[in-house]
């Protein structure tokens, strides 16, 4: 508990360091950008630490990082202080909200973790071997631990970001990696609070309604999960023909499969639904990724892109050009810019939004104070400023070959209600009711109304063609897109226009790859789903609350100018994605007592605690290895991907001759060093010869030989019996044994 309090008050410090600062970037938001102020703290420490280390101006220390945190917090307090404290009493009912929901959260998630603590599995260890490189370097660009010689070679800031605490705070960077795992959702859900909460409030909504609305946009973007638990429970109990769960589909379900609890597995097919996408159709959302551990850079950006998110709704209500405010423009350049090497594959989709909100902006205002070509200017200033600032993590970057390609099958409609359900039905409701509300001159009343008649056509149309998933896509965006022009050329309130942009950008996000994808070394669309689609689920579940929020309006409305059938489309949609939601809510409740079984094991979050009970000899290794500086190289076996082969390197923090080989590939291509390193461990293991392998682990920085449980698995119970002829023995612990190359590496 003694790490949790220490990481929450860190967190917190940081929060507080510049608290001034957002709220002097992001003032026209109701909370002052309160529930924005912990994940801007990450990111602005993050860049200062990184830019001034990747050009050798500062070591990658806690005491390089203390510093600049104070150095942010002096700024801010002596430049935006008083406007803090003037403004405090206004926004410290969000604020009190937000952080009540950021707290919540994160004690939740906490408590999930300490049951499902062990870093093993899926690609948690490259996760952490990431994480863990990141807060023992004192130098940047950080070490590839699993190539020695070599940088990192994935899109690490976001890793970055989750190494800033444990690398000032005493915490065990196995038991840093679970609580970073719950940070990130808790920064997402505390971010989702904010930002819905907010904008319900700028439509006038009581305070009740604001927060109420807040915390089911934290609940939808963070816990919710899709339906596929719920047909796991029709499906135990033998219900639906073949033909249903043919049309349904669900990868791998069909009727009498066993089902929840009896059949453990059940809560990963939930990620695992589209069917017909090769090698394997990946549909996570939050909660699963959280469940599952992997603190992968999709996961770890959510909180980024709701920070996107905000500053776009910031820009719908000022009336000030971006070039205008240096402060304004530099951190919205830093945090745009933060998506390049976080998680490369948001940078369409919420530069995208961002991009929209300046138009709509611009749109909406009557007056010369904020023009289309001033904000285009604008965009051109924070996106070339953007990549400026984040230039130098292309230099030595090799990217994958990449291509862009037509999709040829696409995602059953099935599959899509399963994965999206109230989302989506929201999103078709709120159009159609969007479009059926007359509150605009007559012209925009014309268009609503071709509007709702083109895009029922077009998607009849595509539905008679079998496609029904490109129908019901093409007639919603058809809906919004005549709704966002409306409202903004309307001259509509912030948070209609934004409702319809979050709704609009969420239903393009899932369009995309059912029309393109782009070809990577798998050759298929696999990844282009699986990171359009969870992007969509952001977008979408912070656009949920605020759909409902306008339907309940229409609903409850007695106005003249309310169409016919508005009122009671909007209340079946109510009560529809009502039911859809609380269905949604099985995944979250079922998955976790599955997946932490049924909390019946010991609470750990020492991520090592599967190596400490099952390798136990090894993990002493390990923790002796700890001790070492970041610089000296290890050998160890080299296994399997997905497998314990690394687990030295890994949770040591040491550099190895070559770890999980696949992944090395995938990053940087074919390269004959992999299989060269490949081969060397092999012969470091089985050579009684050591003139034959010793001299090239010395001009590598290699000094420890490790041999122990894994290395007699995959190298023969022999393997390194004849070291201690030729090595002298640095450390024995138990059937582990450590030799000694050289002290070059020291």
């Amino acid at each position: 508990m003694l790490d949790v309090v220490l990481w929450l008050i860190a967190i917190e410090a940081l929060s507080l360091a510049v608290l001034p600062l957002t709220l002097r970037v992001l003032f026209a938001l109701p909370d002052g950008g309160y529930a924005s102020a912990k994940i801007l703290g990450l990111i602005l420490l993050g860049y200062a630490a990184w830019v001034t280390g990747i050009l050798g101006i500062t070591a990658f220390t806690g005491a390089t990082l203390v510093a600049f945190t104070a150095l942010l917090a002096a700024i801010a307090w002596l430049a935006w202080g008083r406007q803090l404290r003037a403004a405090w009493t206004e926004i410290r009912p969000l604020a009190i909200g937000a952080e009540v929901t950021f707290v919540v959260v994160f004690l939740i998630a906490v408590g999930i973790r300490a049951y499902n603590a062990p870093i093993a599995g899926q690609e948690k260890e490259m996760d952490f071997t990431f994480l863990h490189s990141l807060i023992k370097t004192a130098s940047l660009p950080a070490p590839d631990l699993w190539l020695i010689g070599y940088g990192m070679p994935y899109y690490y800031f976001g890793y970055l970001t989750q190494s800033l605490l444990p690398k000032v705070l005493p915490i065990d960077p196995a038991v840093s990696y679970n609580l970073a795992l719950a940070t990130v959702l808790a920064l997402a859900a505390c971010g989702a609070f904010g930002l819905v909460a907010g904008l319900v409030k700028l439509a006038g909504g009581a305070r009740r309604t604001t927060l109420a609305l807040g915390a089911l946009a934290a609940f939808a973007l963070t816990i919710m999960g899709n339906l596929e638990a719920f047909f796991e429970l029709i499906a135990d109990h033998g219900l639906g023909s073949a033909a249903f769960w043919s049309a349904l589909g669900i990868k791998g379900l069909t009727a009498n499969v066993g089902g929840f609890p009896p059949d453990g597995g059940w809560w990963f097919r939930a990620a695992r639904v589209i069917p017909n996408i090769q090698p394997d159709g990946i549909t996570e959302f939050p909660y699963f990724s959280f469940l599952l551990g992997d603190l992968h850079p999709h996961y770890v950006a959510i909180p980024l892109g709701i920070l996107i998110l905000a500053l776009a709704a910031h820009e719908l209500l000022v009336a000030r050009p971006l070039r205008g405010d240096a402060i304004r423009l530099a951190v919205a350049a830093i945090v745009l810019g933060a998506v390049i090497p976080s998680n490369t594959w948001d940078v369409p989709i919420f530069w995208g939004v961002f991009a929209l909100a300046l138009a709509a902006s611009a749109l909406r205002r009557t007056d010369e104070s904020l023009t289309m070509r001033a904000r285009g200017w604008d965009l051109l200033f924070v996106v070339l400023l953007a990549v400026v600032c984040y230039a130098p993590y292309r230099v030595g970057y090799v990217a994958q070959p990449l291509g862009v390609a037509l999709v040829d099958e696409r995602t059953m409609f099935g599959s899509l209600f399963v994965l999206f359900g109230p989302l989506i039905v929201l999103a078709f409701a709120g159009g159609i009711v969007g479009l059926l509300m007359n509150h605009e001159p007559e012209e925009r009343g014309a268009l609503g109304r071709w509007a709702l008649l083109v895009g029922t056509a077009a998607g009849a149309a595509l539905l008679v063609a079998r496609q029904p998933t490109l129908g019901f896509l093409v007639a919603s965006l058809i809906f919004w897109s005549s709704i966002s022009w409306q409202r903004a050329t309307g001259g509509g309130s912030a948070s209609r226009v934004a409702t319809a942009l979050l709704t609009l950008a969420g239903l393009g996000s899932i369009l995309i790859p059912e029309v393109v994808y782009l070809r990577d070394v798998f050759g298929t669309r696999m990844n282009t789903v699986f990171k359009f689609y969870y992007d969509a689920w952001i977008l979408l579940a912070l656009a949920a609350p605020l759909i409902l929020w306008e339907l309940g309006l229409v609903a409850r409305s007695r106005a003249a100018n309310a169409a016919l059938w508005a009122r009671p489309v909007a209340a079946t949609a109510i009560a529809g994605s009502a039911a859809l939601i609380g269905v949604s809510a099985i995944y979250p409740v079922a998955a976790t007592w599955t997946k932490s079984g049924a909390f019946a094991g010991a609470a750990t979050l020492d991520g090592m605690v599967h190596i400490r009970n099952g390798r136990t000899d090894d993990a002493a290794a390990i923790d002796w290895l700890r001790r070492l500086r970041p610089t000296v190289g290890v050998v160890e076996a080299v296994g399997n991907d997905y497998s314990d082969a690394g687990r030295f390197s890994t949770f040591a923090g040491l550099p190895t001759l070559v770890g999980w080989t696949g992944h090395e590939l995938q990053w940087r291509g074919t390269s004959p060093e992999v299989d060269a390193r490949k081969d060397l461990a092999r012969r470091v293991y089985t050579d009684p010869n050591a003139r034959s392998w010793r001299p090239e682990l010395e001009r590598l920085g290699i000094r420890y030989v490790v041999v122990g449980s894994m290395e007699r698995e995959i190298y023969g119970q022999s393997a390194g019996a004849d070291l201690g002829s030729s090595l002298p023995v640095a450390q024995r612990l138990g059937s582990t044994t450590i030799y000694e190359v050289s002290d070059r590496g020291q």
